[in-house]
């Protein structure tokens, strides 16, 4: 969207900017993977309260990591920006952009979280809900901000987009399932086949 409707030099300047806070993806992405299992073994033995509280110790270990470094992003931007690109970059000028980048980055991996736990109860509708309602605000939310203020209306617009993520999956870590799409995905057990049974 920014390089269709204002160039490519802004779709690089955003870039620049994804650079700087894709140090935390190895932690974002990898986070689900040793959180997901560890929710399914507490909801095995001791029901939905247990697994949403081991979910959120692990989501806080993740968090422990991430936090120092988005809190340096936001305090000194202009600091962290010289260092990647040098005192003479035109990307010094993205202070503001990468301060909302990395509060948004706070969302990003709260919807990590909270994703990653829905699908560990087996909540994967709810689950799914919530990336739906991220989408839709991306589109309704997001592409009006980029046409309006570029770089800074995207970086408004993935903060906000995954604001609306985190808050739709919140509302369904209630042991409750009152919610539309709150129930379980029941998984059988695969049955082992006879040596006895007819080759169709």
């Amino acid at each position: 969207m920014l390089a269709a409707v204002h160039g490519l030099e802004f779709a690089a300047r955003l870039q620049a900017l994804i650079l700087i806070v894709g140090l935390m993806h190895p932690i974002l992405f990898s986070i689900p993977n040793v959180l997901l299992p560890a929710v399914s073994r507490a909801s095995a033995e001791g029901g939905f309260v247990d697994a949403r509280r081991v979910g959120l110790f692990y989501g806080g270990l993740g968090g422990v990591a991430i936090l120092p470094f988005i809190f340096i992003v936001v305090a000194f931007p202009g600091t962290i920006l010289t260092i990647f690109f040098g005192s003479s970059s035109p990307y010094l000028d993205l202070q503001q952009e990468l301060r909302i980048l990395g509060c948004a980055y706070i969302f990003i991996y709260s919807s990590q979280v909270i994703t990653g736990l829905l699908n560990g109860v087996r909540r994967v509708p709810a689950g799914f809900l919530a990336q739906v309602a991220g989408t839709v605000t991306a589109i309704l939310i997001g592409v009006p901000l980029i046409v309006q203020w570029g770089v800074l209306g995207a970086c408004i617009a993935a903060c906000t987009t995954h604001i609306v993520q985190v808050s739709v999956g919140l509302a369904y870590l209630h042991p409750s399932d009152r919610l539309p799409w709150s129930h379980t995905v029941s998984i059988e057990p695969e049955q082992e086949a006879s040596p006895y049974a007819p080759v169709v």
